[in-house]
């Protein structure tokens, strides 16, 4: 990886990491999915650093070439399979915890508005 590549990557994922680590300090629901996130993010950083170094590699040897190819393949499926199970499993369950507060939240607000409106009533 050249020194412009490798700094656009470094730039790119810690502004991501920092904007991710900013909302997990700020965030009163889903803060469990951004840790998820934080770690897969870090994850994929190792992944990408390592496919970009096996680019790099001088490929002269036909075998090389496509033991690089499989390798980079192999890593590249691992950062879609990350990514797949942080969006289908933990960002989902994440959500569905925060529609069960939000249920339950309006659940209570829907009982103190019936009480005030019997007592007005009565």
């Amino acid at each position: 990886m050249g020194v412009f590549e490798e700094a656009c990557l470094g730039a790119v994922l810690g502004a991501l990491l920092q904007a991710i680590i900013a909302a997990k300090e700020r965030a009163d629901f889903f803060k469990k999915t951004l840790e998820h996130l934080e770690t897969t993010v870090k994850n994929v950083e190792t992944i990408i650093r390592e496919i970009l170094k096996l680019e790099n590699v001088p490929a002269d040897v036909k075998k090389w070439k496509l033991l690089k190819k499989r390798k980079v393949k192999k890593l590249i499926l691992e950062v879609v399979a990350s990514l797949e199970r942080f969006m289908k499993y933990d960002f989902q369950a994440e959500q569905l915890r925060y529609v069960a507060i939000v249920d339950k939240d309006t659940a209570e607000v829907d009982k103190e508005i019936a009480e005030i409106t019997e007592k007005w009533i009565m």
